[in-house]
């Protein structure tokens, strides 16, 4: 039952703002128990409620953030949508056909209510406006806080620091460990409602997922964490920029079986995947690793059909990508069929990177191709 008497009064606002009559909406609730419950005289069941608003273009969650103080709202989501929508010259009504009334927006834009994902995103289509953009602005031109601690990974790799993996190691796995104190002591409690059990799983997971991650980058995991790692990647339904950055920085220690499943996925999904240059390079960047890998271990044969799987990755304007893929190619051509234009390819791609001063890069490769050429 909905029992607190502003929840009238906030009905009643959404329905005048509307445009409704009471007489509108007697087929769910008669004109005089509506006027009794607007007036805060009796009681409606939120059944009711949610009826009522889904006739009027609004749902119960809107409700709820309306006379829900303690339901959270972020209201730089309304206040950029407004920014971007006024710029490209919208108007408040253009997503009417969205389910998105002028009164509905009004109170979005002014950080009262939440829109659903899908409602925003949808939004955001009509104007011709990314995900990517909106996001990106979203997040002051900065990103996620996972995809940042990766790109200091990926930087630390390229240059041999040892040092900065073991730290982001070591507190990687401090945050896990703290988490999983908080969901013990969680667990020995009745109510867990305010920060639930599942949650602190998943933080624990993915905090340890990249501590593995930064370790993986200088040195061999132990048998027990790599299964560990095989058994998050397995559970992975839908690929995420986090989730592709754990399987590239990991590979390596990845058995060849579970490499196979990850790109034959990827592979299948290729349209999903292709044009988005994170995902893209995420995924070359995996299949790179993964040609060393499996010639490490003697499949050569392996290393061919990865390179033709991940050619279809590649786009003209990624520059990174393509040397890399021209390393990993040379490599093959001359660790398993003895061609020393595969060395000469390798050293054409040391010195592309050199001659854009990416010297750490440059050197990492460099390091590679004195390693198992020279």
């Amino acid at each position: 039952m909905i029992e607190n008497d502003k929840y009238g009064v906030i009905f009643k606002e959404i329905r005048t703002n509307q445009g409704f009559k009471a007489k509108d909406l007697a087929t769910v609730v008669p004109v005089a128990t509506l006027s009794e419950f607007e007036n805060g005289k009796r009681m409606l069941s939120a059944d009711k409620i949610s009826q009522a608003l889904e006739l009027m273009g609004f749902s119960l969650a809107d409700f709820e953030y309306l006379t829900n103080p303690k339901k959270k709202v972020f209201g730089r989501y309304g206040e950029l949508f407004h920014e971007i929508r006024e710029q490209r010259g919208y108007s408040e009504c253009y997503f009417i056909s969205l389910g998105v009334s002028s009164y509905r927006l009004q109170l979005f834009e002014e950080g009262k209510i939440m829109l659903g994902y899908d409602i925003v995103d949808a939004m955001l289509q009509e104007m011709h406006v990314t995900e990517d953009d909106f996001s990106h602005h979203l997040n002051k031109g900065q990103d996620d806080e996972f995809v940042e601690i990766f790109n200091r990974i990926e930087q630390a790799y390229y240059k041999n620091d040892v040092k900065t993996l073991k730290q982001i190691e070591m507190y990687m796995n401090e945050y896990a460990q703290n988490i999983e104190e908080i969901e013990k002591e969680q667990n020995k409690r009745e109510k867990v409602e305010d920060y639930p059990v599942e949650m602190l799983t998943r933080q624990f997971s993915d905090y340890r997922m990249i501590a593995l991650s930064a370790k993986s980058c200088y040195t061999t995991l132990e048998d027990k964490e790599k299964e560990e790692v095989a058994d998050f990647l397995m559970g992975v339904d839908i690929w995420t920029r986090f989730t592709l950055a754990v399987f590239a920085a990991v590979v390596m220690d990845l058995e060849y079986a579970t490499i196979r499943t990850f790109l034959q996925e990827f592979w299948k999904e290729e349209k999903l995947f292709e044009d988005n240059i994170h995902y893209r390079n995420r995924i070359l960047q995996a299949a790179v690793k993964a040609v060393f890998a499996v010639i490490s271990k003697g499949r050569g044969d392996v290393a061919v059909k990865i390179l033709d799987f991940s050619k279809g990755y590649l786009k003209e304007t990624d520059d990174h990508s393509k040397a890399i893929y021209k390393f990993a190619q040379g490599y093959e051509r001359y660790a398993v069929h003895g061609n020393e234009e595969g060395g000469l390819l390798m050293q054409k791609v040391i010195e592309h990177f050199e001659f854009l001063e990416d010297i750490s890069v440059a050197g990492f490769y460099r390091q590679i191709y004195l390693r198992y050429v020279k």
